[in-house]
């Protein structure tokens, strides 16, 4: 038996992106994409592991799900050059899906998936970013906002023995560091790492307002990640990867924008008659993260 895997669907397939709006609960920018599986009869890929949150939709036909042990990166693995394929599954549990049932298997989790005749599964990945990721993009910012001529501060250092660092040296060596980390300003190296992607080129170099026509809508891009964060002077929004600052006003948009992926031709128009909205979807459009379409 075999199986055919094709990843990022939703990026070129509407109807599949679509099936996004099945975990709205979730935050959109922690979406992966939606990986379609087509497998023959007893086909799968055989017990594995990810790291991240799945939700597996059955679409045509019937799939047998068996979920095992928790795992990480001690488990034995088969050799693979990209699946994490488990060298020992033991299994808790097991769920046969038809079409339009749906499993949610949690980061760590062992699952093996057995197609039962003809079986096309719609996996929805959802992403996090690293830690080691988050550690350095704070640090990038960090570094930008130091002063070189900020030292290390000792005084009143009691002394010791010749050539000792001491408990006390680490425990102030940590504190300003510490301090300097908590103390840095602006939160939106999070925004930036979290919507980071590879967002389609904006080829028309037309003004937006020029390129829509009387009956156009503005989708947002299925390859594009958009968030935002509201604070004291405005509202951040973050579009593949760039933050962008815009007026409060602007906050219902990006809600409507963020939940249905689209604006529809009247809310354009009126939207488009005011400048902080116009300036902000005139942004995204450049960006990429938006497209005209029906």
């Amino acid at each position: 038996p075999w199986t055919l895997l094709v990843q990022s669907v939703d990026h070129c397939l509407p109807d599949v992106a679509a099936l996004r709006h099945l975990v709205n609960f979730l935050p959109q920018w922690r979406i992966g994409d939606v990986m379609a599986s087509y497998a023959a009869d007893g086909g799968g890929v055989g017990p594995h592991y990810d790291n991240y949150d799945v939700f597996l939709l059955q679409g045509e036909g019937q799939r047998l799900w068996r979920l095992g042990q928790r795992c990480d990166a001690q488990s034995p693995l088969l050799p693979h050059p990209e699946l994490r394929i488990l060298g020992k599954f033991e299994q808790s549990a097991e769920y046969l899906l038809s079409a339009g049932d749906i499993l949610y298997v949690p980061p760590g989790v062992a699952h093996w998936g057995i197609a039962v005749g003809e079986s096309t599964t719609f996996s929805i990945g959802f992403r996090a970013p690293r830690i080691s990721d988050m550690v350095s993009r704070r640090v990038d910012q960090l570094l930008e906002q130091l002063s070189p001529e900020r030292l290390l501060s000792d005084a009143g250092r009691s002394s010791g023995r010749p050539g000792e660092i001491t408990t006390e040296d680490m425990h102030r060596a940590r504190q300003q560091v510490l301090e300097a980390v908590t103390g840095a300003a602006g939160d939106e190296w999070f925004g930036e790492l979290v919507t980071e992607c590879d967002a389609a080129t904006n080829t028309d170099d037309r003004p937006l307002a020029q390129a829509l026509a009387p009956d156009s809508a503005l989708l947002l891009d299925p390859q594009s990640r958009l968030a935002w964060q509201e604070n004291t002077t405005g509202v951040t929004v973050y579009a593949a990867g760039e933050a962008l600052h815009a007026a409060l006003s602007v906050l219902p948009l990006l809600v409507v924008l963020c939940e249905r992926w689209r604006l529809e031709p009247q809310q354009l128009t009126e939207l488009l008659e005011d400048s902080d909205s116009a300036a902000l979807l005139g942004a995204l459009y450049r960006a990429g993260c938006v497209y005209v379409g029906e």
